[in-house]
């Protein structure tokens, strides 16, 4: 017995040394203001220092660890004055130019503010001889960042993305059968879906390479100084992209190796905290739960549809529990309850809630999927409206747009997704399968981050696409030879049709000669 507790002891004391030896210095940029990134890029962090890893993060959330190896340098301020300069409401009204536009504005305005805090000069400020092993990029934005990662001696990097996958980055891009982000196909995509989708594919792209890139370069240089890598340079030299896919719910699509799926890793199911439990248990009609995520705020909606929202509310037999941003809301019905912040998942996880009225934000879709909740969605940008499209195309929801919010609609279409068993049955189906997975996703995650930091690379999972240029990559140099070959073709076979006529033609001359000469 005493021999098994010495054991015991000694293989818990390696397991501490060995944390000790091999616990990594891994630094995380996060710039994308949007809580909802960090509740992403937040679990998989916090992960690494359990893990054992030193993480150092930079971005905008507030530090919610107290571990002595997990250090938050919040850039402080950003949320407060992004208010002032771009207001993400009016992009609900934005054409797919505009929104391409209007997301490179952001980008700019974001860059600008972080290089005015002082979380920003406090990492400015370290050693260049500090050594950090990893670098976790958050690849949304932030790419004005990117002197930091020459900074400390370009270790690797693995980029991140909470967002809908972006192929322009490992180059395997131009699916046909992948659409633009605020568009949708069905099960049989047209051809003018696709040209639409290719039109505003390559716009991105082309505005992304002769404005965003070069743009966030500048900025760079201004800040930082010289670097010795362009931007893309760097960009290329990352090792792999952990990306917020799950083919259950997105597109499906072919992936490099190095594009490594780890959709809904945010999603750590916790016990509710005892109000909202006893609301929800004592519930024998069903709940529903209204939240628009972090960055739509139902207090923005203007007092008219609050209104026609709670009417639409106090004619419910079920408990509605609503993210409302105020501290005091008029006229509310009994059966509404209304919080500044709710556990989303933890709610939607709850066996009593049969409805989630939802913006259609990628986190909060991978939860419905992952709860098998119906949804009505009211999206209002970005990926939101293609999310909201793929569950009516899953039959797991009904859309209602924000200009349709009022007291009959919302009503209306309450009542037929409640009413109609196939909402809650193919959500439940597809949340059986979207479950059912070899590894969680943020095992997955973990284990991919400790390979990099293992072999320092994953070079021999690129795409050979990742060393071409864009024209190669597409094949637009074979089209154009193709074409170039074709129609050299057509000239010969027009030259010689040409000829020919011109031989018959000189020989019918000739043969009316001799006849002329004959008589």
């Amino acid at each position: 017995m005493l021999l098994n507790v010495q054991r015991l002891f000694l293989l818990f004391i390696v397991v501490l040394f060995e944390q000790n030896v091999f616990g990594a210095n891994i630094l995380a940029i996060n710039t994308l203001l949007s809580p909802s990134h960090h509740l992403f890029n937040d679990v998989y962090l916090f992960e690494l220092a359990k893990k054992g890893h030193n993480v150092t993060l930079l971005g905008h959330d507030k530090n919610k660890h107290h571990y002595a190896n997990y250090t938050h340098i919040i850039m402080e301020g950003a949320y407060e004055k992004v208010k002032d300069q771009f207001d993400l409401m009016t992009m609900k009204d934005m054409d797919d130019w505009e929104t391409i536009k209007s997301m490179w504005t952001f980008a700019e305005i974001t860059c600008l503010l972080d290089q005015k805090t002082e979380g920003l000069k406090q990492i400015t400020k370290y050693p260049n001889d500090f050594k950090f092993d990893l670098i976790i990029v958050d690849v949304s934005y932030g790419h004005c960042l990117y002197p930091l990662i020459e900074k400390f001696g370009n270790p690797p990097i693995i980029g991140v993305n909470p967002f809908i996958n972006q192929p322009n980055l490992f180059r395997n891009i131009w699916q046909s059968y992948i659409p633009f982000i605020t568009h949708s196909f069905g099960a049989k995509i047209s051809f003018w879906q696709k040209l639409k989708s290719v039109v505003f594919m390559i716009l991105l792209e082309v505005t992304r390479l002769t404005h965003y890139i070069p743009r966030q370069q500048e900025l760079a240089e201004n800040y930082f100084g010289p670097m010795k890598s362009s931007i893309l340079e760097i960009e290329k030299n990352m090792s792999l992209m952990l990306i917020n896919y799950n083919p259950i719910f997105n597109y499906v699509e072919a992936l490099p190796p190095n594009m490594i799926p780890i959709g809904g890793l945010h999603i750590q199911p916790k016990r509710l905290p005892d109000d909202l439990k006893k609301i929800l248990d004592n519930e024998k009609s069903g709940a529903i739960l209204f939240s628009l995520g972090s960055n739509v705020r139902s207090k923005e909606l203007g007092q008219e549809r609050i209104q026609a929202i709670i009417k639409t509310f106090s004619k419910l037999k079920q408990t509605v529990i609503w993210k409302f941003e105020n501290d005091h809301l008029e006229g509310l019905p009994k059966n509404v309850h209304v919080r500044k912040w709710v556990p989303q998942n933890d709610i939607l996880g709850h066996p009593n809630t049969i409805l989630f009225i939802s913006h259609g934000g990628l986190l909060s879709s991978h939860e419905i999927m992952y709860n098998g909740v119906p949804v009505i969605g009211i999206p209002f940008f970005l990926d939101q409206l293609q999310n909201v499209e793929t569950f009516i195309a899953k039959g797991v929801g009904e859309k209602l747009s924000f200009s349709e919010i009022t007291e009959h609609n919302l009503f209306n279409v309450i009542q037929k997704v409640l009413n109609n068993s196939s909402y809650m049955e193919n959500a439940k189906k597809w949340s059986l399968l979207y479950k059912y997975q070899m590894n969680k996703p943020l095992d997955t995650a973990i284990f991919w981050t400790e390979y990099i930091l293992k072999f320092k690379t994953a070079k021999h999972l690129n795409l050979a696409t990742r060393n071409m240029n864009f024209i190669e990559s597409v094949n637009l140099d074979l089209v154009f030879i193709f074409l170039l070959f074709l129609l050299l073709v057509v000239i010969i076979i027009f030259c010689t049709i040409n000829l020919i006529f011109k031989c018959i033609k000189r020989k019918y001359v000739t043969k009316k000669l001799e006849i002329k000469k004959l008589l």
